[in-house]
């Protein structure tokens, strides 16, 4: 925020040219503009036949007044600009002027403000969210031992609107999970009681929650047959768990696996984390879009246990994928495999299975929030999203942050984290795949998911009684 704020001190700004689509594109007609405006916001939207071959943009703060330059593109509208209400948000006015080599926007505001620009197809439109550095909390008590904070805030990408709520380690939670018998909050919520929506029941239908389909076998040279390990199957897991007399926890579950070439069996040290002196580290596209390694290693990317590619360092991440980077004296193991070699790579399965102590509440394999560090692994996805997270007395952390509709930018999940760590907390999980589910106390909805079609029914619920 710091750093954006920073680039638009200067009175004069000149926007990068941004390409929207690749290579030529037929000529675009602006057919209607839209605002909503809200309190320290307006998004602007450009109905639009046809996307631009690009745009420039220009923000004057001395003047308050973004222009922008659409190339390509005729003014076609027919009527002014339509708004929900002209009492808040920070635009004055709209100006469109046709050039000889496309056309001019120029938007009047109000105050200093920040920008946005991305572009939406079927049917194409361009929205410019036009925001402002507000910011306020107010919180209030639901009942004994859970506080409720309303949070109006903006990121470097617009505004952005957030629920949470603080419950603490002597307040229990249970868990409600029906599956296909998804209901609504309102159905389920016992008098007094607050409930928040996790598994959504399209997720249910669409089997999110499961652990995937069986991926076969691999014939090794020997003419040993074994499992094929594909990348979604060693990604660590973060686990919700309420413990009676200690609070609340989250533990990071992480696949063992291992490396057996002929004779010899090598211990991968360590899953998604950062490589370490004589380590072998196994990577997946949970960690990010590459390994982030230095060139002092050795890596081979893995797709069905095939070596596909190797290389020195940061290797890509793709979804199917798994790499193993080696350091040091695990350099030479690597060293020897060929691009076309089957390896034999394995889950060491649990010999036993110990029951954690407490309750669990959620699981879930994009984590967040690590030993106070924020995990960053999906770069400019911006949604809303259910974030569970723990401070270290053991007080639960539930921030639920609205999607990209109306005047909302949506988070990705790096912000999300950096959020959760805002109230504290030092381990964090995304439980809502990638939705801003419901919050329900005392009788009414909290939080809302609007993108929903009517009311969301869950397939899973925490309930704090």
């Amino acid at each position: 925020m710091k750093a954006c704020k920073k680039k638009l001190s200067a009175v004069l700004m000149a926007g990068i040219m941004s390409w929207l689509v690749g290579g030529a594109a037929d000529a675009a007609d602006l057919t209607a503009v839209r605002a909503t405006n809200e309190v320290g916001h307006t998004r602007i939207v450009l109905d639009i036949k046809g996307l631009p071959d690009g745009w420039s943009s220009i923000y004057n703060e001395k003047a308050q007044q973004v222009r922008i330059h659409f190339a390509g593109t005729a003014n076609r509208t027919s009527g002014p600009v339509q708004y929900n209400n002209r009492n808040s948000g920070v635009l004055q006015g709209v100006g469109l002027a046709s050039t000889d080599t496309g056309l001019d926007l120029s938007l009047s505001v109000n105050q200093p403000i920040r920008y946005h620009m991305f572009t939406l197809q079927n049917p194409d439109r361009i929205v410019l969210d036009l925001f402002n550095n507000y910011d306020q909390r107010t919180t209030k008590p639901l009942k004994d031992g859970v506080v409720y904070t309303k949070w109006d805030t903006s990121t470097d990408t617009g505004r952005v609107k957030v629920d949470a709520l603080m419950v603490a380690p002597t307040e229990p939670a249970v868990i409600k999970a029906d599956g296909d018998k998804a209901e609504t909050l309102a159905e389920v919520t016992p008098t007094g009681a607050i409930s928040v929506g996790l598994v959504n029941a399209a997720d249910v239908a669409a089997g999110l929650n499961g652990e995937g389909l069986a991926e076969g076998t691999v014939q090794l040279a020997s003419g040993e047959k074994i499992p094929v390990v594909p990348g979604y199957q060693i990604t660590p897991v973060g686990v919700l768990r309420y413990i009676p007399n200690q609070g609340y926890t989250i533990s990071v579950e992480t696949p063992k696996l291992q490396l057996k070439e002929g004779d010899k069996t090598y211990i991968v040290s360590g899953v998604n984390r950062t490589r370490g002196t004589d380590e072998l580290i196994a990577y997946n596209a949970a960690y990010g879009s590459s390994t982030h390694t230095n060139v002092y290693g050795k890596e081979v990317t893995l797709r069905r246990n095939v070596v596909i590619a190797k290389g020195t360092n940061d290797s890509k991440l793709a979804d199917a994928d798994i790499v193993l980077s080696a350091h040091g004296a695990m350099v030479p193991v690597i060293d020897a495999l060929r691009i076309g070699d089957i390896v034999n790579l394995q889950v060491v399965p649990t010999i036993v299975k110990i029951s954690a102590a407490g309750t669990t509440l959620a699981q879930s394999k994009r984590i967040v929030l690590a030993n106070g560090m924020v995990t960053d692994f999906d770069g400019d996805n911006y949604r809303g999203h259910t974030l569970l997270g723990v401070r270290p007395d053991g007080t639960l952390i539930v921030l639920l942050a609205s999607g990209n509709y109306r005047a909302s930018s949506g988070i990705t999940l790096e912000q999300g984290g950096r959020m959760l760590s805002e109230f504290g907390a030092v381990t964090g999980i995304d439980a809502g795949y990638q939705r801003d589910n419901d919050l329900y106390a005392n009788g009414t909805y909290l939080h809302r998911d609007e993108t929903s079609f009517g009311t969301a029914r869950y397939g899973e619920i925490i309930i704090f009684p």
